[in-house]
């Protein structure tokens, strides 16, 4: 149980500093930029799996 609420929480530490800090302003987003963030964001997410994967490999 634990582990899913540090997961939201961290969800939530992700989101915020998505849009409050990496994105204060409206501005057109390079594609460069788009993909470098998309690929921080698919990094997260294969982290995660992987964390998940271990976790509940012998379980």
């Amino acid at each position: 149980m634990w582990l899913w609420v540090a997961f939201i929480v961290f969800v939530f530490f992700l989101v915020a500093l998505d849009l409050g800090v990496l994105h204060r302003e409206a501005r057109t987003i390079a594609f460069k930029e788009a993909l470098i963030l998309s690929a921080g964001w698919i990094t997260v997410a294969l982290a995660f799996n992987v964390v998940i994967f271990f976790l509940y490999q012998n379980h």
